[in-house]
């Protein structure tokens, strides 16, 4: 049987609960575990004895949160059943999140943050000519406002989806998806950078498998003199002591990129229309938020409500590459000002089988689930031997 005609299947038994219950929780029994039977062969489920109630009892209360969540008239975004269908919230942040961390506000905290971006340099505008329309000096009355969509896919300065797998490293992909990006616009080149090297060689500054934060990793590369690429230190998804040491042998060829510098674009809501003009002006950006929302997403504008996603609680990090869906932020002095049509585009690494192939499209001017709280850009340059 194909995994196309097992879902299918799956999912209509799920149907079948929702036509036949005021609730999924309140379904018959018979059919909450014959969903259940459907989904494992659907996705290739095998459990060990032990495991199988705990992981059945997950399933039926992702079925019932999917269903409240595609219930809400306030949401655009479609949720389904997926690979994390039978993991509880809980289980799934151990697996795939970071530990929660809040904003710190602490005066040493405050003091140790890179500097805020100006909103006028632009690293974008040598290969791509048209955006100097969008610079500050440039600027026309008619360009009042930042174009209504960007997408850096769509202009070759993305790399393929990646898989973090089971170890919590989404900080490193976030930082790399960055600096490809950072990459692409000094070269042309599009090059896939190494997790592993941030992952196993960082970790005086991040905690390897066990979370970080982006802006940790660019001071760590900083420090470090730049960044190999993902051939040079290939990605293991191994927490074991070996694959977490740093493997000197690894790093003995040239960096691919110097990072020279990193900076803050936005730290709360009130700037979050930098993010938007950072977008067209310095290209895919490291962002941080809360991922609540994400371990039942399948497509569309996600437009989670601040009880579903709080705002100060930062779980994931993910790399935006482009917005869409209408106005955005206008120039000027005001940065920050920004409308709340359209999305971001958000490029994860849990594979292209989850969500839109492997991307995210977030609700754009509400700083949903804190996407404006914590987004760090780093500036790229060649080695002179690549120059």
């Amino acid at each position: 049987m194909t995994s196309s005609i097992s879902i299918a299947i799956s999912l209509a038994y799920i149907c079948v609960i929702l036509s036949t219950a005021a609730s999924p929780d309140h379904a018959p029994e018979a059919l909450k575990m014959a969903s259940f039977q459907a989904y494992k062969a659907a996705f290739n489920k095998v459990y060990k004895p032990e495991e199988e109630m705990d992981r059945a009892a997950a399933f039926a209360a992702s079925v019932a949160r999917i269903a409240r969540r595609n219930a809400d008239p306030e949401n655009e975004a479609f949720f389904a059943l997926n690979k994390y269908s039978d993991l509880s919230p809980g289980h799934f942040r151990d697996l795939f999140l970071r530990p929660p961390r809040p904003r710190e506000t602490s005066a040493a905290a405050l003091a140790s943050r890179p500097p805020h971006w100006d909103g006028r340099q632009c690293s974008t505008c040598a290969r791509f000519p048209e955006l100097l329309r969008w610079t500050t000096k440039n600027a026309t009355a008619e360009d009042f406002f930042l174009p209504e969509t960007i997408d850096w896919r769509k202009k070759g300065a993305v790399t393929q989806v990646k898989s973090q797998g089971q170890c919590g490293g989404c900080y490193a992909f976030s930082a790399t998806g960055d600096l490809e990006g950072g990459v692409f616009m000094a070269s042309g080149k599009l090059v896939a950078l190494s997790e592993q090297q941030i992952i196993s060689c960082c970790s005086g500054k991040t905690h390897g498998c066990s979370g970080g934060d982006p802006g940790d990793a660019f001071k760590c590369l900083v420090s470090a003199g730049g960044v190999v690429s993902e051939a040079q230190y290939p990605y293991v998804n191994n927490e074991s002591i070996k694959a977490l040491r740093c493997n000197s042998a690894h790093m003995k060829g040239a960096h691919t990129a110097v990072v020279d510098s990193y900076f803050t674009i936005s730290e709360d809501a009130s700037q979050e229309g930098n993010v938007s003009r950072a977008l067209v002006l310095l290209g895919p950006l490291s962002v941080s938020l809360n991922a609540d929302s994400l371990q039942d997403y399948k497509s569309g504008v996600d437009n989670p409500s601040a009880s579903d996603c709080p705002d100060w609680l930062l779980t994931h990090s993910m790399t935006a590459v482009g917005f869409g869906g209408g106005k955005s932020a206008v120039l000027g002095g005001t940065y920050s000002e920004v409308s709340q049509d359209g999305f971001y585009i958000l490029k994860n690494q849990w594979g292209d089988d989850w969500g839109e192939h492997g991307y995210y499209r977030l609700k754009r001017g509400k700083n949903a689930c804190g996407i404006a709280t914590d987004v760090v850009h780093a500036q790229v340059s060649l080695p002179s031997n690549k120059m």
